[in-house]
């Protein structure tokens, strides 16, 4: 038993299969205080004493709403009369087409001996279907030029999944290749039109009816707050 929000510190989250965990969230109980919280996407970590995950890559993602109240100092709270939890969460979701128009990348990470990258993206797709690019040879400002479509299954863009793309280095039939670096996008940080049929200004209908190109962080680590490698 805990007297305090601060004595408690850590909160994990776990994936389990039964009663086997999968993966973890380790974060601060600080984080979840708001009695009005929004869905927050996590970023899972494997546990290399497990085994179950192997590559940290690999480990996904979870999405969460959560608030800790501590009793002893606020009292008890009626979560009700918060936004945050006048409805349950939607049993059906709208199905979306997601079209990504993926263009280049810079200053990508050197994954071979002459200091260059043989790379190419790979995009999470629900599906399971394998979406990637091209291989891009010998160069660490690939351009790719290329459109990937996926569904995803969403209440609504602000809670939608993120688009996950890993930056690979290809290393040929009798190696596996190499993981260089993930970009996550959230849509709402997004270059997208879902939000068309919210806009009532017909200029902004016009302006935003053809997305624009946008630079995102790949990163190494899946922490935001990790440096960027490109």
């Amino acid at each position: 038993m805990f007297n305090s929000i601060a004595e408690m510190d850590k909160i994990f989250v776990y994936l389990m299969d039964g009663t086997y965990p999968v993966c973890y969230w380790k974060g601060k109980v600080s984080e979840f205080t708001n009695p009005d919280p929004s869905y927050r996407w996590l970023v899972l970590k494997n546990d290399p004493a497990i085994g179950s995950v192997v590559n940290a890559h690999d480990a996904g993602m979870i999405q969460i709403k959560l608030s800790i109240n501590d009793v002893k100092q606020n009292g008890s709270i009626d979560f009700k009369q918060y936004k945050a939890w006048e409805k349950p969460p939607a049993r059906r979701l709208k199905s979306q087409k997601i079209r990504c128009f993926i263009f280049q990348c810079r200053n990508i990470p050197a994954a071979d001996s002459d200091g260059s990258s043989d790379s190419f993206i790979s995009v999470w797709n629900p599906d399971s279907v394998e979406l990637t690019t091209k291989v891009i040879d010998d160069s660490l400002n690939p351009i790719y030029f290329q459109t990937l479509e996926m569904l995803y299954d969403m209440a609504d863009i602000d809670s939608a999944p993120p688009i996950v793309l890993n930056l690979w280095d290809r290393d040929g039939m009798l190696e596996s290749d190499d993981y260089l670096g993930r970009c996550t996008v959230y849509l709402p940080d997004a270059s997208t039109n879902l939000k068309l049929p919210e806009m009532e200004n017909e200029e902004d209908k016009a302006n935003n009816m053809i997305p624009k190109p946008q630079w995102h962080d790949i990163k190494m680590g899946f922490d935001d707050s990790q440096p960027a490698c490109g």
